[in-house]
């Protein structure tokens, strides 16, 4: 009991202190930091971050495609296999759907907010 109650204490203690904040403006002639993305909104953040999971998880699907079309092809009459093979096929295809209709529905949700 005598520890929870230190342990109490001491992370009372470190929030208060940690709160305190004594910032200055910086100096003349020391510039901010820059901007080092060049994005100046939320809507060019999303953009450019859908534009990199569109780069990424296109090659993905492609691979994973492959993969289970190769599961098929070596099933060898084995029918669990063959039918791993085309479960990964059909995720993958769900998933490049998933893919398509997100970037769809970002576009109705830019145009009903009139977003440019």
């Amino acid at each position: 009991m005598k520890y929870r109650v230190l342990g109490f204490l001491l992370l009372f203690l470190v929030m208060g202190v940690s709160s305190i904040a004594y910032a200055q403006d910086p100096p003349d002639g020391v510039n901010h930091l820059a901007n080092p993305s060049g994005l100046t909104n939320i809507q060019d953040l999303l953009d450019s971050v859908i534009d990199f999971f569109n780069l990424v998880l296109g090659p993905i699907l492609v691979i994973v495609i492959l993969i289970g079309a190769f599961k098929m092809l070596t099933a060898q009459g084995n029918e669990n296999k063959y039918t791993e093979g085309k479960k990964t096929v059909q995720y993958a295809v769900i998933g490049a759907i998933v893919i398509l209709v997100a970037d769809g529905i970002i576009l109705i949700i830019k145009e009903i907010l009139e977003v440019s």
